[in-house]
């Protein structure tokens, strides 16, 4: 169990890296968020990422491993594919719209 929650917790911190590009982003805004608010987000992310942890622990006793990473990569292909082609369209509507008179 010690194993399983030390290695959320590096999990956590790991995918906390999001966050630097999220607090350049309020930084520019000039958007301030206090202490509070900030331990309360890493508070929730934090518990939200030992629950999906013990879940796929879980889980892991139903599902092959080889399904279960065919699922997981599957599920990131198909979000780079979205957010790509979200880019791209995006670029094709302000290209367009920078077209037109």
């Amino acid at each position: 169990m010690l194993v399983l929650i030390v290695s959320a917790l590096l999990f956590s911190l790991s995918s906390n890296l999001d966050n630097i590009v999220v607090g350049l982003a309020f930084g520019i805004k000039k958007i301030h968020l206090d202490a509070v608010s900030n331990l309360t987000v890493a508070i929730i992310t934090t518990t939200g990422t030992v629950i999906a942890m013990l879940f796929g622990r879980w889980l892991s006793g139903y599902i092959p491993n080889r399904i279960g990473n065919d699922l997981g990569a599957g599920i990131i292909i198909l979000l780079g594919a979205y957010f790509s082609i979200q880019g791209i369209v995006k670029l094709l509507k302000e290209k367009n719209q920078a077209a037109m008179p």
